[in-house]
C-alpha cells in the first residue's frame, strides 16, 4: 500500500518589507511529508526555518510579511486560499505547532489546565465541562505531568515541565501534523533527551506526522525519516536520512557534517564552514552558498541552480541544488 502524502509545499516565497530593506526569507521552497513520517528541516539561524513553519500555519504577520507565491497543500486543500475562518479551524486542531521558547509561550496569568482546555474547547464545542476537564487531565498524564497540577501556573514549573505543557497544548486535539520548532533549544541535554523521547512515543501512539525544525544534526538523526537542508531561504539538499548522513552531495551539507566532532577519529581542530550567512536583504546572485563554498567556480555566481537527482536514478528521492553535484560525491563512514 502506497504511503499517502499529507502535506506538500510548492514554490513558497515569503518576504518581509522593513525599513532596512526587503528581507527575502523564503525563495521558492518546495517539499512534502507523508503520513506518520518525520521530516527534519536543518539550517543555520536565519535560514528561513521558522518562516516556513509560520507560512504553513498561516501565521506570517502582515505587515511586514508577504506571501509572494506558492501553495501549501494539506489534505488536498491549499491553506493559502482557504480563508482565515477555515484556517483557524485547522490550526491547533489538524495542524499544531510547538514554538521555540517555552518560557514565553505560556500565559503567566492562566493556569496550565485552562490553557490546555482553551484549545480543547475551541475545537470541540460539544464537550461538557466535565469531559473537557477529564481530557485536560488525561493530556497532562500523557506528557508526564501529574493531573493534580492542573490548577498550577507556569511559574511553578521548570523549563522542561513547561515544554511538556506546550507539547500537551499542541497535541490536545490529536493533530495530523505536528510542527516542532527547535523544541529542545532552551533545555539542558538530559531534559532534551527526555522531551524528544516523549515526543517520539506520543507521535507513534497518535499516528502523527511531524516537521522537526532543528540546527542539531544529532537530534535529526535520532528522530527523522527524511531531511531537508535549508540555506538562505532555499532547499539545498533533500533526501532520506541515509542519503543525507551517508552520501551528502551538497557542499553545505558536507560542511555541516564535517563541523560535528567525531567519536571515531581523534582530531585537533573542528572544521567550521568559513564565513557567515549572507544578509537576507542583499543575497548574492546565483547559488546563495557560493561565497562560502570551497568548490565554487565562476558559473556558480551566474544562475540559481535547480534541484536535481545526483545519481539520475528514478527510485531515489535524493535531490541536490548544485551544478557540480556529479563531482562532489562524499561517502561517509557508518
Amino acid at each position: 500500500m502506497a504511503e499517502r502524502e499529507l502535506i506538500r509545499v510548492e514554490d513558497l516565497t515569503i518576504r518581509y518589507v522593513t525599513d532596512d530593506g526587503i528581507v527575502e526569507a523564503l525563495n521558492g521552497v518546495s517539499l512534502s511529508l507523508k503520513e506518520q513520517h518525520t521530516l527534519g528541516l536543518v539550517g543555520e539561524t536565519g535560514a528561513g526555518k521558522t518562516t516556513l513553519a509560520k507560512g504553513i500555519m498561516g501565521l506570517i504577520p502582515d505587515p511586514p510579511g508577504e506571501v509572494i507565491k506558492g501553495k501549501v497543500i494539506f489534505d488536498g486543500q491549499d491553506l493559502l486560499k482557504v480563508g482565515e475562518v477555515k484556517l483557524r479551524a485547522i490550526r491547533g486542531n489538524q495542524i499544531s505547532m510547538i514554538f521555540q521558547d517555552p518560557m514565553t509561550s505560556l500565559n503567566p496569568v492562566m493556569t496550565i489546565g485552562d490553557q490546555i482546555m482553551e484549545v480543547i474547547r475551541t475545537h470541540n464545542k460539544k464537550l461538557s465541562s466535565r469531559e473537557a476537564v477529564a481530557a485536560v487531565r488525561n493530556m497532562l498524564e500523557t506528557v508526564g505531568i501529574s493531573a493534580d497540577r492542573i490548577e498550577e501556573y507556569p511559574h511553578q514549573f521548570s523549563g522542561g515541565m513547561k515544554q511538556r505543557v506546550i507539547i500537551a497544548i499542541a497535541l490536545a486535539c490529536n493533530p495530523k501534523l505536528l510542527i516542532a520548532d527547535e523544541p529542545t533549544t532552551a533545555l539542558d541535554v538530559t531534559i532534551q533527551a527526555q522531551v524528544l523521547e516523549m515526543i517520539r512515543d506520543i507521535k507513534a501512539r497518535l499516528h502523527t506526522s511531524m516537521l522537526l525544525i532543528s540546527h542539531d544534526l544529532g537530534v535529526v538523526a535520532q528522530n527523522c525519516d527524511h531531511v531537508a537542508i535549508i540555506y538562505a531561504g532555499e532547499i539545498m539538499e533533500y533526501g532520506s536520512l541515509r542519503d543525507i548522513f551517508k552520501t551528502p552531495r551538497h557542499p553545505y551539507t558536507i560542511g555541516l557534517l564535517d563541523s560535528i566532532p567525531s567519536l571515531a577519529k581523534e582530531v585537533r581542530r573542528l572544521k567550521p564552514i568559513k564565513g557567515l550567512m549572507p544578509d537576507p536583504t542583499d543575497l548574492p546572485r546565483g547559488c546563495k552558498f557560493h561565497t562560502r563554498c570551497n568548490y565554487a567556480i565562476p558559473p556558480c555566481a551566474e544562475g540559481v541552480p535547480g534541484l536535481i537527482n545526483p545519481d539520475d536514478t528514478p527510485e531515489t528521492e535524493h535531490l541536490v541544488r548544485c551544478i557540480r553535484v556529479h563531482g562532489l560525491s562524499a561517502p561517509r563512514e557508518p
